[in-house]
């Protein structure tokens, strides 16, 4: 054996000396998926489930082909960082090699994609459901004071110091459901949520009809605790339904942007869930659905009858003979002025 074949022996990468090389090379690990500055989450879907679950499967899920890409191109770029070009030819040769190096920067990766996105995201909208509906006569002559009264025995608020801004809530308002309204970061929403009630400082109570597309909002002073079940928060813009901020006020996010916080330590009179929280979850789920399909029917070139979300329809026209109104002369939908 010559000099040279013995080297080249003795210098053969083993899977043993490709990890202690990219140990010593990256001591801290890696970052498999790069993020940009200006990369954000543009999909309403993918906040509301970032919200309501901490979480985002279904992003990534879309996105599969991209992460992998770019994870690829990640690993292409550490292996030639750390090795030679002789020895990435011989990397390239040979399977176990590759292995590897895969599964030492899988398992080093220190990447958080989910969460450089949510950061540049920045704010978003945001409800939380008091459990407690509205009816449009309850907001009615007849009835707008014993409403109020009932919204200020439910949130355990002063009568006697909150009567003048929950009188001017309902009697702005057709009705809807009772929630919260803010504006906040959607990287404060990542992850489980442990503590088992939310807070809010100075908070806006809202009722919102998020089908018709209207509501009202009035801000409350002082601190308003409420036990807290995740399945009642959402999204303003990716929950179904008209967006409230957005679409029907049209809202500043500065004035919306309250001290909100979660606690295990209540106080003597939290909130307590709605009796009927279930009901609220699971109508909001058939809510969800169906309003899941009415989206598959307009992005298919249709429209649905029964659809009340003037967006989600075809041709549409304004009759001014009685009854005046908007027409879609695709579905028959009517909306009456």
């Amino acid at each position: 054996m010559n000099k040279e074949t013995k080297n080249k022996k003795e210098t053969r990468l083993t899977p043993e000396t490709i990890r202690a090389r990219l140990q010593a090379k990256y001591p801290h690990g890696v970052d498999l998926v790069y993020i940009n500055y200006d990369d954000r989450i543009e999909d309403t879907g993918t906040i509301e489930e970032v919200i309501t679950t901490g979480y985002a499967e279904s992003f990534f899920e879309a996105h599969f082909e991209w992460v992998a890409e770019a994870q690829w191109q990640s690993i292409e770029c550490v292996t030639d960082e750390t090795f030679t070009t002789e020895e990435c030819e011989e990397i390239a040769d040979n399977d176990a090699l590759r292995d590897a190096i895969n599964d030492w920067c899988y398992e080093h990766d220190r990447g958080t994609p989910l969460e450089d996105l949510a950061k540049n995201t920045g704010d978003v909208w945001l409800f939380y459901d008091l459990g407690m509906g509205i009816s449009e006569a309850d907001c009615g002559p007849e009835a707008y004071k014993s409403t109020a009264r009932a919204i200020a025995k439910r949130l355990h608020l002063s009568w006697a110091k909150h009567r003048g801004d929950l009188i001017e809530l309902v009697n702005n308002s057709y009705g809807g459901r009772l929630v919260v309204l803010w504006n906040d970061k959607l990287s404060r929403f990542l992850g489980e949520i442990t503590d088992k009630h939310i807070t809010f400082n100075d908070p806006f109570l809202c009722i919102m009809d998020r089908d018709q597309g209207s509501g009202y909002d009035v801000q409350i002073e002082g601190r308003l605790v409420v036990e807290f079940d995740r399945r009642l928060l959402h999204s303003d813009d990716g929950a179904a339904g008209y967006s409230y901020a957005r679409e029907v006020c049209g809202l500043i996010p500065g004035p919306y942007q309250i001290n909100q916080g979660w606690t295990d330590k209540p106080g003597r009179w939290p909130v307590r869930l709605s009796p009927d929280t279930e009901e609220i979850v699971l109508a909001q789920s058939g809510y969800k659905k169906q309003e899941a399909r009415y989206d598959a029917e307009y992005k298919a070139g249709g429209c649905t009858f029964g659809d009340d979300n003037f967006r989600r329809h075809q041709e549409t026209e304004y009759r001014n003979e009685y009854p005046c109104g908007t027409h879609c002369k695709r579905c028959g939908q009517f909306w009456i002025d």
